[in-house]
């Protein structure tokens, strides 16, 4: 028995002398199994490359899509924001009374915080406004009520006029008829 063959065969050749090369037995159908074998795994690995190649392919196109519409995205934000500010700026402008410039000189912060304080003043003083207005319009309706009260004694003290007057004249034309006779 020579080697590990027990048909009185001689050893196959082997090819790989260094650790790192695979043995390979040189006997023909050996070969024809190994290397059927090893043309199913390279397909196996081409289509698995394919795959990746393809799977590669569609991350970037999807990256690519994903990208643009992030900038899109990103765009219009900036373009929202730009919107935004500009209406902070004209808001403050006009809380401050002075078209921008307290907001550049002292920056957004102390500018949006003076402006909260001058729109808590203007409120306090709306209200102090509408206390003063109801109490106008109390007095007012009070006056009022003495107006027609007055007006009541006036029309009172005309119909008394009226009815004195009628009277003064009935003894006028009775003095009158007293002196002929």
């Amino acid at each position: 028995m020579k080697g590990s063959y027990t048909d009185n065969r001689p050893d196959p050749v082997f090819y790989g002398s260094s650790p790192e090369m695979p043995v390979i037995p040189l006997d023909l159908s050996a070969a024809i199994v190994l290397i059927v074998g090893q043309m199913e795994q390279i397909a196996t690995l081409k289509g698995e490359i394919a795959d990746l190649n393809q799977a590669q392919e569609c991350s970037e196109e999807f990256a690519e899509k994903e990208l643009e519409r992030y900038k899109n995205a990103h765009e219009a934000a900036e373009r929202e924001l730009t919107k935004i500010q500009r209406y902070l700026n004209d808001l403050l402008a006009i809380i401050h009374r002075d078209g921008g410039h307290y907001q550049a000189e002292h920056g957004y912060e102390k500018a949006v915080r003076d402006a909260i304080n001058v729109i808590s003043q203007q409120r306090e003083q709306i209200a102090t406004l509408k206390v003063d207005v109801e109490k106008q319009v109390i007095y007012i309706s009070n006056l009022n009520d003495e107006l027609a009260d007055e007006r009541e004694r006036a029309d009172d003290a005309d119909k008394e006029t009226y009815h004195l007057k009628a009277e003064i004249e009935k003894l006028k034309l009775e003095m009158n008829r007293m002196v002929r006779y």
